[in-house]
């Protein structure tokens, strides 16, 4: 198996790279539909129903530029493209963003924490 280093990946949004990303995740499920009947002989039976998506990305605070974080807001919805490394697969939709966090430390970097949830089908290439 081949590995990868996500040091060369990327975080675009809304058709900007982001700046200063330094890690993302994405989760992906699908719903459980108990189709458990008094004919399974005893055994649980499923469907699998919707498929979700979501995930998160931290950045290090950058203000300068058109692909800033400050014009991320909750309630907007845009398009995201998240490359694992240089080569690697891409997972890619549209979100709405739930959350921005801001944390400043006194030791530390400034940094901004954006969730997001996927509306529509989660591509990945």
């Amino acid at each position: 198996m081949a590995r990868a280093s996500g040091k060369s990946g990327t975080t675009t949004i809304g058709g900007n790279v982001a700046k200063g990303v330094t890690d993302w995740n994405v989760d992906y499920s699908a719903d459980e539909l108990d189709s458990t009947g008094q004919d399974s002989g005893g055994a649980g039976e499923y469907l699998g129903g919707i498929t979700r998506w979501g995930g998160s990305f931290t950045a290090v605070y950058d203000d300068s530029g058109a692909a800033n974080l400050s014009n991320t807001v909750p309630g907007t919805i845009g398009a995201i493209s998240l490359l694992t490394s240089s080569g690697g697969r891409t997972f890619a939709g549209n979100v709405l963003i739930v959350r921005s966090h801001v944390r400043s430390v006194v030791n530390g970097l400034v940094s901004w924490d954006i969730d997001f949830r996927g509306t529509g089908v989660l591509t990945i290439s």
